[in-house]
């Protein structure tokens, strides 16, 4: 008999004390409340229990699954799906305020009613006695502190500090009635579960007070929840519980930036920390092919790439020249890269690169970013530039491809040239508070290279051979250019350098740190050799040094291997689209099921023209989507632009409204027999019927669009008035299907519009950059203030996948009515005359 979920307001103390065992699944996440959720709950109760005017206390929810089965006679088994943070935290205050109450009796709190009723089931069979069973982790500390039994050899430390510090708690308070006074004033919404529920979605739903759930315990959660106990166990024993280890203790923060680089790889689209949880869902949904065993090819591809990504982030790469090179990266804080090196990492660990080639290209990845950094270059295009780095990637020929796109990279995008990065390091200011760590890894880099004999330059720090603070001698030392020559140098290259004797030297004299006991002249560190030989240290010194270090800087951190002369035609052949045709789709060979049921349906639609696009094929009519197709190894997946309740018959048909997929469409088929092709045509025809029918209403002439019509042939004939350029073929075009019409006009290097939105009242003007001109609005962008300066008003940016906008509202003028159409016409001009003075900078490269 199926039960239902049954919610209602309950006394926590009732809850408690009832003959259940409370069951925390493996899916949940360990206990991991701290001091600060502890304390608030602590304080509450006591507020509660001091306080005449305080009836009760809501503290939240508890919701739980009853087992059907019984241990003994009215013996519950309640496996928690929100609450047992709360619910552990009680009993560990029960616990610990029963030791200090000894024989001392509170009303109905005893020692002995605590024991034997609130923290375990007396009466029940041994399996059935404790009350709480928390998860593998924290089970057996938990069981030795309610039932003073030792401690196992592998101690829960949450657990255990959470009941050392109550412990605390409960010797400062003067009267325990306080405590239970309180106690019995706690109330929560008790919700139980049947078997007809959903408990994943009402867990999703809840938003009970407590420490919130993080995205690793939301995810752990959708994959393991609802599935059978002996599933959940292999899940968790085989891949979970492992992956929980792999990021313990103080690497649990990191689960989160783990599982948005993995999910950034997966999908190729930006992902924000905060939308972890849904865009992994939506991943989840894209990939489900109706397997049973989906959820254990996720839950092991996670843990396989978790695996990846600790041995890059935390030193744990077996090999010591990848380890390294991995190390080297993190000093960087090469975070955008991951995406592409869990990619990468892969193609490792299958073979399609030799553990040279990979440690090659990461160090290859390591020049680009520091060669990037001396020569100031802006760090923000790099999360999309790795992220979309192996598009363009041939993995057959890995390692020259690599390369070759490295090479292609131009503009902001750009790897610098051994002649930029020799200049700019010797004028980089490398040492600033922010930036100590790169400083070293700089210097060390520097120091390593070409040695074999390396001295342990862990303990060592950055020392300025001219000091951070100048004294007297120093000054008159450096002479009367003493003060530009200080904030020119101080911390260029040529001045800096690695020891271990930074606080004796003190601000001595060059001289003196050169010659006393463990100065330049005894120091094991390489870059110190040149010092010992130097007899002053003045601006041409510092420039000279500065020179040396910059030209072996070019060979530790070395420049891509594509010669100038391919990187023109390299940059062509990268840019140039590429042409997909049937063949290019895995599973879809001639002959093929998939292919023999796209030929059939094909055929069935004479009039429908074939689309290859990079990740599905689309059947077109009139140039909107039919039918968007992905082949599968068993049929076709096929997505229709209807609503679920606009179908025939909705028999074989799936409502994708809310998951993300290829293609266009709310509906989706699978395809995988010639006797199914009649439904789906059935179908297709509404499609086509609605293509035809939005075709003949966009060819109406509305008394709205004849306005709109008239109004832009006005501001066309007061342009040429004006003698304002504007090129002849403008056009008049809705942006989107049955939005406003915008006049658009090619302005120097982009499109420029102006737009009468639909109210008639909201003027804008801006430019659109397309892909190819992506780099000028790059350029707007960093140089917004500039930007808003020409026009003494905010100007807004917004960046799409295929174009970026930039433009402004015409506020100020957005009320005038008809009549005063002029005056809307001369703000207009006057907008794109600053937009035109905007793109002449830009073109004039007085902003770089």
């Amino acid at each position: 008999m199926e039960c239902v979920m049954h919610a209602q307001a309950k006394q926590l103390i009732e809850i408690i004390s009832s003959q259940t065992q409370f069951l925390i699944p493996i899916y949940q996440r360990t206990y991991s409340w701290t001091e600060k959720e502890c304390k608030c709950l602590w304080d509450d109760i006591l507020r509660a229990g001091r306080s005449s005017h305080i009836p009760s206390h809501f503290i939240g929810s508890v919701v739980y699954v009853l087992d059907e089965s019984n241990g003994l006679g009215s013996i519950h088994k309640a496996v928690v799906i929100d609450g047992q943070q709360r619910i552990t935290t009680i009993l560990l205050m029960l616990k610990a305020i029963s030791d200090q109450m000894g024989d001392i009796g509170y009303g109905e709190f005893s020692s002995a009613m605590i024991r034997d009723v609130y923290l375990s089931n007396r009466y029940g069979k041994p399996e059935y006695r404790s009350k709480l069973v928390l998860t593998q982790s924290d089970k057996e500390t938990f069981e030795a502190i309610v039932e003073n039994k030792p401690f196992p050899s592998v101690v829960s430390s949450s657990v255990l500090a959470m009941y050392q510090y109550i412990r605390r708690l409960v010797t400062t308070l003067s009267n325990p009635k306080d405590f239970f006074h309180g106690l019995v004033k706690l109330r929560l919404v008790d919700i139980s579960l049947g078997t007809q529920d959903n408990p994943q979605l009402i867990f999703e739903s809840l938003n009970s007070t407590g420490k919130p759930l993080g995205q690793a315990d939301l995810i752990r959660n959708f994959l393991l929840m609802g599935l059978p106990k002996e599933l959940q166990d292999e899940l968790y024993t085989g891949y979970w519980r492992k992956l929980e280890q792999l990021f313990a203790d103080t690497r649990q923060k990191d689960f989160d930036v783990f599982m948005r680089h993995y999910l950034l790889y997966k999908t190729k689209q930006p992902l924000k920390i905060g939308n972890i949880y849904a865009r992994f869902k939506n991943h989840v949904y894209a990939t489900d092919d109706g397997s049973e065993n989906i959820h254990r090819t996720i839950v092991s591809d996670i843990y396989r790439f978790a695996k990846f990504y600790c041995n890059m982030a935390y030193s744990m790469e077996p090999e010591k020249q990848l380890r390294d090179a991995f190390d080297d990266l993190m000093t960087l804080r090469v975070e955008t890269a991951f995406p592409l090196l869990l990619e990468m990492y892969q193609d490792y660990s299958e073979g399609l690169l030799s553990t040279d080639e990979f440690v090659k290209l990461v160090r290859l990845i390591e020049s680009y970013v520091y060669r990037r950094y001396a020569c100031d270059l802006p760090t923000n295009s790099l999360d999309k530039t790795f992220l979309t780095f192996t598009k363009s990637l041939r993995k057959r020929d890995y390692v020259r491809s690599f390369n070759k796109i490295m090479a292609s990279f131009d503009s902001y995008r750009r790897f610098p040239s051994d002649n930029e990065f020799l200049d700019k390091i010797q004028i980089k200011e490398l040492y600033s508070s922010n930036q100590i760590a790169r400083c070293k890894y700089g210097l060390s880099k520097l120091e390593k290279y070409g040695w074999k004999e390396h001295v342990n330059l862990d303990n060592l720090t950055i020392e300025h051979v001219m000091p951070q603070t100048l004294d007297e001698q120093w000054k008159s030392y450096l002479g009367e250019s003493y003060d530009e020559i200080y904030r020119t140098w101080l911390n260029r290259l040529g001045n800096l350098t690695l020891s271990g004797y930074n606080s004796e030297y003190q601000n001595y004299s060059f001289l003196t740190k050169r010659d006393m006991d463990g100065g330049y002249k005894d120091s094991a560190v390489h870059l110190n050799q040149s010092l010992a030989r130097e007899d002053e240290w003045t601006e041409s010194t510092m420039a000279a040094r500065g020179k040396i270090l910059a030209a072996k800087a070019i060979q530790v951190w070395p420049n891509h291997e594509i010669s100038p002369l391919e990187i023109e035609a390299l940059r062509i052949e990268l840019n140039s689209p590429k042409v997909f045709t049937l063949d290019d789709y895995p599973n879809f060979a001639e002959g093929s099921l998939s292919r023999q049921l796209f030929d059939a349906l094909h055929a069935a639609l004479s009039y429908a023209t074939v689309t290859c696009l990079k990740y599905y094929i689309a059947l077109k009519y009139k140039g909107t989507n039919l039918v968007s197709i992905t082949p599968s190894g068993n049929g076709l997946k096929c997505w229709l632009s209807l609503e679920y309740s606009e179908l025939h018959d909705s028999s074989g048909f799936k409502d994708v409204k809310s998951i993300g997929h290829w293609g266009t469409g709310n509906v989706e088929f699978n395809l995988i027999s010639q006797t199914q092709i009649e439904s789906l045509l059935k179908e297709i025809t509404q499609v086509k019927a609605k293509i035809e029918q939005q075709v003949s209403e966009s060819k109406e002439l509305t008394p709205y669009k004849i306005w709109q019509r008239n109004y832009w042939d006005e501001f066309r004939n007061y342009c040429l008035e004006k003698q304002f350029s504007m090129n002849p073929s403008a056009t008049l075009r809705p942006a989107k299907p049955n939005s406003d019409y915008r006049l658009l006009t090619e302005v120097a290097h982009t499109v420029s519009y102006v737009a009468k939105l639909h109210d008639k009242k909201s003027l804008a003007c801006g430019l659109i950059f397309k892909t190819k001109t992506h780099d000028l609005y790059e350029i707007a962008l960093r140089h917004k203030t500039e930007v808003e300066q020409i026009f003494e008003d905010q100007i807004l940016f917004q960046s799409y996948d295929k174009s970026d906008y930039l433009y402004i509202y015409g506020q100020s003028h957005g009320q005038l009515p008809d009549s005063d159409k002029i005056k809307e016409f001369e703000w207009y001009i006057s907008s794109l005359a600053k937009f035109k003075e905007v793109l002449n900078k830009i073109k004039a490269k007085e902003w770089v």
